[in-house]
């Protein structure tokens, strides 16, 4: 087999393209139809293309050539735990978990000393984090990343979510995290070597955190994971780690995995040597450090939640947290369901899409909606059109209420347009006609710093306007900022005096 196809079939896949990636395998099956690399490529190709019963057929001519082969066991566990096919999906996930850790194992002589509590210090650490890495302005990560920010004070009331971002992440967006309680932190000069996913894991150097968990931003935090993270805390073990879907094959997950601080010695300087040590990669960099680096010390002292595969004394989430895979799982990505968007205009022309809807950020436990009484604004983007589409990504809670429901639009304008998207109604049960001085006050100013962003400052009258009841409501406009400021923790408010 010629290796530098195989080179090529992986950079396809690198890159997502999957059709061409499985043309590929498929041309060198035909002339070495047992090559186990072909075979393999082909099955995560087949996979990635949701084309299940076809990354099963390769994945199983596999083992019979190379037995041990992880990525067969991988793709077998992942593709019957999307047919929802459990049984076999745990036979093998527990294969592909054994031989990772007996491969990380057998390269050492022995284990890494787990430090003592006299090193750890726990009597210095107060702070309890929920992770993120955060860059870029797409809906896809920023609008699970915002839901993050305002569930946590429900989910984790004990815990604040925390974001490194770089200059990607955008003003308003910085704004909105920071008005739901999170922290951000811009990412120092001295760690933007490092890959971008791996930013969140900064405070395991930091002395005054208790614990951290690490979580991806296109992740949305649950009941169901705040559960098992409390049975963590309680049971007293150094690590934690969440396994919930038929893809959780790998020892540490890296956005479902939480450590005490001071857990791992020299952390900082662990990463760095990673980094300036091995070919970096650039989707998975964070993933292989933590088998390479992390594993070693997590198996001596850890509390692992697992639903499906048993593996190491692994438990199973509490019996009170409720599990629908068909809806949800724990580490689930909710933030990439399209809205597709149709406009009889040329390609390049640019248009903005707001998200209003009647969903509350919080499911039920059941997973179905929480609906509240009044349509409310989520955000606002900006798309080209290509070929009359463009696409909207929105959060998978939001998308539900779309269609019949209505709890759900996504509002289309031309760039230009007159278009009032940061318009309040006020519903009022008074006679038509009937006049109101209104007054809104708000924390947020209608316009960003030099830097960009918006800053909090003591309550203060912004906007005084006379309205007139019609047809039982009257509504005008706000500066976008003051307009998020009313779905945000009150920093708005609007009062009415009658004339």
């Amino acid at each position: 087999m010629n290796v530098l196809s195989q080179t090529e079939i992986v950079a396809l896949i690198d890159k997502k393209d999957y059709r061409a990636a499985m043309d590929l395998c498929l041309q060198n099956l035909a002339q070495q139809p047992d090559c186990f690399a072909s075979l393999s490529n082909a099955a995560t190709s087949a996979l990635l293309l949701n084309e299940y019963d076809k990354a099963i057929d390769f994945a199983l001519k596999i083992l019979p050539i190379k037995q041990d082969l992880i990525n067969a066991y991988d793709v077998l566990s992942h593709a019957y735990g999307c047919k929802l096919d459990w049984w076999r999906s745990s036979r093998y996930g527990a294969e592909s978990l054994r031989l990772r850790d007996m491969e990380i194992v057998s390269k050492y002589a022995q284990l890494p000393e787990l430090p003592d509590e006299n090193i750890r210090q726990p009597e210095k650490r107060h702070l309890q984090i929920i992770s993120f890495s955060l860059y870029g302005n797409d809906s896809s990560y920023v609008e699970t990343a915002v839901l993050n920010a305002e569930l946590a004070p429900q989910i984790y009331p004990d815990w604040v979510c925390r974001f490194y971002v770089d200059e990607t992440v955008s003003p308003i967006a910085i704004t909105r995290l920071l008005q739901a309680g999170a922290q951000v932190v811009h990412i120092p000069d001295n760690i933007r070597h490092w890959a971008k996913t791996m930013w969140r894991f900064l405070p395991l150097t930091e002395n005054d955190v208790a614990r951290v968990i690490f979580r991806d931003a296109d992740s949305v935090i649950s009941q169901r994971e705040a559960k098992a993270v409390r049975d963590w805390v309680a049971s007293g073990k150094m690590f934690h780690l969440l396994r919930d879907g038929g893809s959780h094959t790998e020892l540490i997950l890296a956005g479902l995995w939480g450590a005490v601080g001071g857990a791992i010695p020299d952390f900082h300087n662990r990463i760095n040597h990673y980094l300036n040590n091995v070919p970096v990669h650039p989707r998975f960099a964070d993933q292989y450090f933590l088998r390479e680096h992390v594993w070693l010390f997590a198996r001596q002292s850890v509390c692992t939640h697992d639903r499906i595969f048993g593996f190491a004394g692994s438990l199973d989430f509490p019996a009170d947290t409720f599990s629908n895979f068909e809806i949800t799982h724990v580490g689930k990505d909710e933030g990439d369901y399209p809205v597709i968007i149709n406009m009889d205009k040329p390609d390049g022309t640019e248009i903005d899409w707001t998200l209003r809807s009647r969903v509350s950020p919080l499911w039920n436990e059941d997973y179905s909606l929480n609906v509240l009484p009044e349509m409310r604004k989520i955000c606002t983007y900006r798309a080209v059109l290509r070929d009359g589409k463009a696409v909207a990504h929105i959060p998978q809670r939001y998308h539900q209420g779309m269609g019949e429901l209505g709890h759900t639009v996504v509002d289309v304008h031309l760039v230009g347009e007159n278009y009032t998207p940061d318009e309040f109604t006020v519903n009022i049960d008074k006679p038509d006609g009937t006049a109101y001085t209104c007054v809104v006050r708000s924390q947020l100013p209608p316009v960003p710093d030099e830097r960009g962003y918006y800053q909090f400052a003591p309550e203060r009258e912004v906007l005084r306007f006379h309205a007139t009841v019609q047809n039982g409501k009257f509504s005008h406009r706000l500066p976008e900022s003051q307009y998020f400021g009313l779905n945000n923790q009150g920093l708005t408010e609007i009062s009415l005096y009658d004339n």
